[in-house]
């Protein structure tokens, strides 16, 4: 089901706070935490320091209809999670108060919101990036900022400390180790680089230099710091058990890991929390995101030794979407190439695959090749659904994905019914509700060749297919039986027809003679491809087929029929 526009949310309403904010606010649940200026809320000091420039923390209840300011002021966006809010105030713009304890009023320091009861906690360090998850936050201190302070036992002042603060206990625990990257938590597990330069010019991943940043996960209820060994140079990403992050071959003692005989590459690795483990997908890698057992993730065709990924017949393409599967430690091909960093939730994964890069194929019916258009792939049943919409930013949550789409980009039409094409226009895309079907029947029809015969497969049936969707591979064995020497398999095909009428052309059908993606099969066509040129006498040979389901008039539905042409030269 495709919601078009706005969404319809019957007996909403809209209540207007009548603060001015800068910033768009932060919303969890029933509370939205935002900044008032006090500038543009009349010239009002919001915080009790004498003056009206500053951005003040407020907490707003939409259950209770209540907002409250929290009357201190924010140098950063907060962060929200459960009944907590993080932030940072400026001592210069809390009326020049020493919040650290230093003796100067120049520093960030980290402070604490209870929504529940009312109070705030000064945790009294300077920091510059954080982290908040639960009941604890991960943040850097800065040694400079802290008095001159040494933290981390190396001798100088100058580094930047991983602390946690357990906001129940009011307690922070420093970590001892020097990072320069926002570190990531989740639950009991902190994943942040530590900086061998400022960790005492110590090497930490075995290389013999000291000019890497190295991955670490802190155990915070075991108060333990487990140094995984490798060298990243990117923020990793960190869901439950496992740590995925990208490892820099040449920062790793010039280390090929992805077999393709350099060392320049960021290569795919995941972490293993509880065992203490680390795998290596082998392949070279975009910023992955990670949600449960699985990591979604681009492949650069020339970083991975030149490899055409995605069937177009170039290894120019920066983005070919993959999925890990953690416990399998196996690695799917989507095989189509997309634009932007995927968003992955559950079992789904939404992208939008760049046409340009995808063999200059038009998959939103607009007649050119240049959009991203999104598609939704489904990791169990490796299946891709071509939406058929352009679009670049979606949100995944559940069954629901929503995105915008450009009038311009979809052809020039007008999609909120206001006489131009120039808007981004919401859309929701429920994955659950798409009931319509296509009988996909393949039949097959023989050239009159001599030494062919159909073993297994005759007719290819795909089933029920859902528009824009990609079947299941379905296998045809054909056996040589009367020619003496090896020779060529070619095929051709017809569009699909329903009667007399097309309803899908022909290059919607693929085929292999490996078991694979679909974007990595052969395109079929009306004019003879040869499926083999080793076709051995008295031998049997798998092809492997596949069908996307896109439609020439959306609105169909019913049985359609491709007939195949093979021919084998005597």
């Amino acid at each position: 089901m495709l919601f078009v526009g706005a969404v319809p949310v019957h007996g909403a309403t809209t209540t207007n706070l009548q603060l001015a904010v800068v910033f768009s606010p932060v919303v969890l649940g029933e509370i939205t935490v935002f900044l008032v200026s006090e500038a543009n809320q009349g010239n009002t000091d919001l915080n009790g320091d004498g003056d009206t420039a500053d951005n003040v923390v407020h907490v707003y209840n939409s259950t209770a209809g209540t907002t409250t300011n929290v009357g201190f002021q924010s140098s950063i966006i907060p962060i929200i999670d459960g009944n907590n809010v993080a932030f940072l105030v400026l001592e210069g713009s809390q009326g020049n108060a020493p919040l650290n304890g230093d003796g100067d009023s120049a520093d960030l320091v980290l402070h604490v919101y209870d929504i529940a009861a009312g109070t705030t906690a000064n945790v009294g360090l300077a920091s510059g990036s954080l982290q908040l998850d639960g009941n604890n936050v991960a943040f850097l201190v800065s040694e400079a900022n802290e008095g001159n302070t040494d933290l981390n036992g190396d001798a100088d002042t100058f580094d930047s400390v991983l602390h946690v603060y357990d906001i129940a206990a009011g307690t922070t625990t420093n970590v001892g180790l020097a990072t320069s990257i926002t570190p990531v938590i989740d639950g009991n597990n902190v994943a942040f680089l530590v900086n061998e330069f400022n960790q005492g010019n110590t090497d930490l991943n075995g290389d013999a230099d000291t000019t890497d940043l190295v991955l670490h996960v802190y155990d915070i209820a075991a108060g333990t710091t487990a140094n995984v060994g490798l060298a990243t140079s990117i923020t990793p990403v960190i869901d439950g058990n496992n740590v995925a992050f990208l490892v820099n071959e040449f920062n790793q003692g010039n280390t090929d890991l992805n077999g393709d005989a350099d060392a320049t590459d960021l290569v795919l690795h995941v972490y293993d929390i509880a065992a203490g483990t680390t795998a290596n997908s082998g392949f070279a890698s975009g910023i992955p995101v990670i949600d449960g057992n699985n990591v979604a993730f681009l492949v650069n065709e020339f970083n991975q030794g030149n490899t055409d990924l995605n069937g177009d017949a170039d290894t120019t393409d920066t983005n070919i979407l993959h999925v890990y599967d953690i416990t399998a430690g196996t690695t799917a091909n989507v095989g189509l190439a997309t634009g932007i960093t995927p968003v992955i939730d559950g079992n789904n994964v939404a992208f939008a695959v760049r046409e340009f890069s995808q063999g200059n194929t038009d998959l939103n019916g607009d007649a050119d090749t240049a959009d991203n258009v999104l598609h939704v792939y489904d990791i169990a049943a490796g299946t891709t659904a071509n939406v058929g919409l352009a679009s670049t930013q979606p949100a995944l949550d559940g069954n629901t994905l929503a995105f915008r789409v450009s009038e311009a980009s979809q052809g020039n039409t007008d999609l909120n019914g206001d006489a131009d094409t120039t808007d981004d226009v919401t859309h929701i895309y429920d994955l659950t509700g798409v009931t319509q079907t296509e009988q996909a029947t393949g039949q097959v029809d023989v050239a009159q060749t001599c030494g062919l015969l159909f073993v297994f497969g005759d007719p290819i049936n795909y089933g029920g297919v859902l528009p824009g969707d990609t079947s299941e591979e379905k296998t045809l064995t054909l056996d040589n039986t009367g020619n003496t020497d090896v020779t060529t398999l070619l095929v051709k095909g017809t569009d699909w027809l329903d009667g007399a009428s097309t309803e899908m052309t022909v290059d919607n059908t693929r085929f292999s003679t490996a078991s694979g993606a679909f974007g990595v099969k052969t395109t079929l066509s009306t004019t003879d491809k040869t499926i083999t040129s080793a076709f051995s006498a008295s031998t049997d040979l798998d092809s492997f087929w596949q069908l996307q389901a896109n439609l020439l008039d959306s609105a169909f539905s019913g049985s359609l029929t491709q007939t195949l042409d093979f021919t084998v030269t005597c």
